[in-house]
C-alpha cells in the first residue's frame, strides 16, 4: 500500500437518475482527498447518461460502463470492483452525497488500522428541503450505532480493500437487503474499523429505488435468516423488525406465510407490540 495517498475509486451505480447524478459527482469532485477515480456503472439507462457524462470525463478520472441490459446495483457494484484500479473502494448510490472530508478521513482510519473494512456515520435528508430526518454515527468507545452494530444498517460500505471486495463481491442472487448480507460477511471474515463521524448524506426522494420490490425483499429475509442466523440471533429485536416486515410484504402482496413471519417476529422479541398488532390483521 501507498501510505502516503492511495488511490481510491468511487464506484456508482446509476439508472436514469440524471437530475440527481450530478450532485453525487460533484459531491466526489469537492473531495479534500484528491487521488481518486470515479468508475459510473449505467445500468442500462435510457436517459443519455454518457453524453451527460462528457464534461466530467475529459476533466478527471474517470471510467464510464454501460450494461447491456439491466442487471441490477449488486452486480453494478461488483463490476465496478472488478474495472477498478485503486487500492480501496468506495460506494456511492446515484442519489446520495458525500460530506467533504469522507474518502481522506476513512484513508486515514484504513492507513492506521490496516482493516478491511471501514465505515462512519450519516444523515438521511430530506431530497425536497434538504432538512436531516435522522442522523446516526458510531460510538467512539464501541463503533455501535444507536446501540446496534454497523450489519443492522441496509446502506453501502464506506471503504473497502479492492483485493477484499474481488473475494467477497455483492451477492446478485437476491434483489434487496443485499447490503445487510454484505456487511455480515465483512463482519464474519475480515478486520472492520470505523471513524466516530457523520461522512454521508442519504436522500429521502419520490423516485424508484431497488428496495421497492417487496417480492424481493420477502425472499431476500428469507436469505439472511438461512445464512446469517448465528448473527441475527445475536441481535433479537432487529431481527424481529426484519421479519415483521417479511410478513407485512407478504400479507399486502398476498404471498408467501404471512402469519408464520409474524409468529417469528413475536418469537424473537415478545415485546415487539407492531408484531402483535400486524397479526390481528392478518386475521380480519
Amino acid at each position: 500500500m501507498s501510505y502516503k495517498s492511495p488511490l481510491v475509486s468511487v464506484i456508482i451505480p446509476t439508472f436514469n437518475r440524471l437530475e440527481l447524478l450530478q450532485e453525487s459527482l460533484d459531491s466526489v469532485i469537492a473531495q479534500s482527498y484528491k487521488n481518486y477515480e470515479i468508475i459510473i456503472i449505467d445500468d442500462n439507462s435510457t436517459e443519455n447518461i454518457e453524453l451527460f457524462l462528457n464534461g466530467y470525463l475529459q476533466k478527471y478520472k474517470f471510467l464510464y460502463y454501460k450494461n447491456s441490459k439491466n442487471r441490477g446495483a449488486s452486480s453494478c457494484r461488483n463490476k465496478g470492483t472488478e474495472i477498478a484500479n485503486g487500492e480501496f473502494v468506495t460506494f456511492l448510490d446515484s442519489d446520495d452525497v458525500m460530506l467533504e472530508k469522507k474518502i481522506e478521513l476513512l484513508v486515514k482510519e484504513a492507513i492506521i488500522s490496516d482493516a478491511d473494512y471501514i465505515y462512519g456515520g450519516w444523515q438521511w435528508v430530506n431530497f425536497d428541503t434538504n432538512n436531516v430526518v435522522a442522523t446516526r454515527k458510531p460510538n467512539k468507545s464501541n463503533g455501535l450505532i444507536d446501540c446496534l452494530p454497523r450489519w443492522c444498517y441496509n446502506i453501502v460500505p464506506d471503504l473497502v480493500k479492492t483485493s477484499v471486495m474481488r473475494s467477497q463481491k455483492f451477492n446478485p442472487d437476491i434483489k434487496s437487503h443485499e447490503l445487510f448480507d454484505f456487511t455480515i460477511c465483512m463482519f464474519k471474515d475480515y478486520k472492520v474499523a470505523y471513524i466516530p463521524v457523520i461522512i454521508s448524506k442519504f436522500r429521502d426522494h419520490r423516485g424508484e429505488r431497488n428496495s421497492s420490490n417487496n417480492r424481493g425483499k420477502i425472499v431476500a429475509i428469507d436469505f439472511l435468516f438461512e445464512n446469517h442466523l448465528d448473527y441475527l440471533e445475536k441481535q433479537k429485536a432487529f431481527s424481529s423488525k426484519l421479519k415483521l416486515s417479511q410478513g407485512i410484504y407478504s400479507r399486502d402482496n398476498k404471498i408467501g406465510n404471512p402469519r408464520k413471519n409474524i409468529l417469528e417476529a413475536i418469537k424473537l422479541n415478545p415485546l415487539n407490540y407492531r408484531a402483535y398488532y400486524h397479526l390481528i390483521k392478518t386475521f380480519s
